[in-house]
């Protein structure tokens, strides 16, 4: 692989064509002590392959995100079997859950915990030609069919020392992600809270002991990082990717105060109502706040509480969305059908619930049960799921189903856009949902979407068209 006195090279692969938060981070360390990296992304190369084994990279590494491991699977397999003696690293969050991929004959070596200094340390090594890893940590590697590794965790405990991440790695090259007008940023490395049906809460369970998993960047460097890019290649919205992003409510308001005096885009942000008072969301407006998207899930209370934990009451939900109209921010929300045990009729108190919202956008799902996960333990205690499901299993669904036999909630998942904002079509979407799924109603579910793209990221007409017509090819497919 590597050879003494020549810079070791990473790799970076990925199947869709989006900006990965992570690569930008691991790319700019990666530089910053003087390695080379690139990125190559499937759906937008003619000859990925072909320019995988061109680049000759010392590692071909994927930064596996939840829902991504049938895509990996299939990538890192063919690279592998075109060129045996590739060494392969995965990384990401969903090792720290799913570390036994390990065992996978095409994976090398698996990253558990933050990447930066692991893959910076593993090159090192590559350059002086010592590749026992054993002792770096959070690294699991194969030798002579033996898996070697230190459960020892590397955690970042301040993000400080992180440099502006690195956004060329992808503008590069890819340029209909450098002209998006709305592009991504963030300011945490993981998320306090433990809703059943996300990984977080085992994550801030692992991490307990080497550190804490929910981190904050330093709000200064975040400014740094948007205006390099609004000055570098343009910038008209920005879309903060934080699951929640007023979590810690005295960061927040010091950095929407220095936001505020940047001079920086309008921006969309998540938010859960805790921590949403007036002054916050003064402040949120005159930083530009164009829209808030509430992570509701559900209106019935008990539901929320019992089996999604998300404590919050429907009152504190209807005030922090009346407080944020009061000033003019859009709100938006999202739901979740499909709960273990859920009724039709708990699945309309969501869209009653929805309409006395009153809110500007809704984005909605049918529930995927993951493995491991507390909602999935809980469906199989109950008796609603009979084994445990297999990342295969969870993975190969189709978007908007579910392993339950849930065939109405599943329709009015794609309805529920109409049921909400026209209430007296209620009678009739109360007959449709009782139709097999098909892809009539996807359309109907994606219409809103496809709207608010238009409107924010193509007005070109041609665009339009060619967007619609590679749309409905892909529902055509599914």
């Amino acid at each position: 692989m590597g050879c003494v006195g020549k810079m070791a090279k990473v790799l970076f692969v990925q199947k869709k064509l989006h900006e990965k938060l992570s690569i930008h981070a691991l790319a700019a360390f990666l530089k910053q002590n003087n390695h080379v990296c690139d990125a190559l992304i499937y759906d937008a190369e003619s000859n990925f392959y072909d320019k995988v084994k061109s680049y000759n990279p010392d590692i071909v590494a994927y930064s596996l995100c939840i829902g991504e491991y049938n895509d990996a699977k299939t990538i890192l397999k063919k690279i592998k079997s075109r060129s045996p003696s590739q060494r392969i690293l995965v990384g990401g969050p969903f090792l720290t859950i799913f570390p036994e991929i390990i065992n996978e004959d095409f994976i090398d070596m698996i990253s558990v915990g933050d990447g930066e200094y692991p893959l910076v340390e593993i090159l090192d090594r590559i350059e002086e030609e010592n590749f026992n890893f054993s002792n770096i940590d959070g690294i699991y590697f194969k030798e002579n069919n033996k898996i070697f590794g230190n459960k020892s965790i590397s955690l970042i405990t301040s993000l400080t020392v992180l440099p502006i991440p690195d956004r060329d790695i992808y503008y590069s090259k890819y340029e209909k992600l450098r002209n998006l007008k709305t592009k991504p940023f963030i300011l945490s490395r993981g998320c306090p809270y433990n809703c059943s049906y996300c990984y977080s809460g085992q994550f801030n369970d692992y991490y307990k002991k080497c550190g804490k998993y929910w981190r904050l960047r330093d709000p200064t460097q975040v400014i740094d990082e948007i205006r390099y890019v609004r000055d570098t290649y343009g910038l008209k919205w920005i879309q903060f990717h934080d699951g929640t992003f007023n979590a810690n409510k005295h960061f927040i308001k010091e950095f929407l105060k220095l936001y505020a005096e940047s001079g920086l885009p309008g921006f969309v942000i998540n938010s859960r109502t805790e921590n949403v008072d007036e002054e916050y969301v003064q402040l949120l407006k005159k930083a530009g706040c164009d829209r808030v998207t509430i992570g509701v899930q559900h209106g019935n209370e008990d539901l929320r509480r019992i089996i999604a934990n998300r404590p919050m009451k429907n009152r504190e939900i209807i005030d922090s969305c009346n407080l944020l109209k009061k000033y003019n921010i859009r709100v938006g929300i999202d739901l979740i059908f499909g709960w273990p045990g859920e009724t039709l009729e708990q699945a309309f108190e969501t869209i009653d619930f929805a309409r006395k919202l009153d809110c500007d956008s809704i984005n909605s799902n049918v529930l995927r049960f993951y493995p491991k996960t507390a909602i999935t333990n809980y469906a199989i205690r109950k008796g609603y799921l009979n084994q445990e499901v297999s990342i295969d299993e969870a993975e190969s669904l189709l978007p908007n189903t579910s392993q339950l036999n849930i065939t109405e909630l599943i329709n009015l998942d794609k309805l529920c856009h109409l049921a909400i904002r026209f209430p007296k079509l209620q009678w009739l979407i109360k007959l449709l949902i009782k139709l097999p799924p098909n892809k009539l109603f996807l359309i109907i579910k994606d219409i809103p979407s496809i709207r608010r793209h238009f409107k924010y990221e193509i007005k070109n007409y041609k665009e339009k068209c060619a967007f619609l017509r590679s749309y409905l090819k892909g529902v055509i497919k599914a």
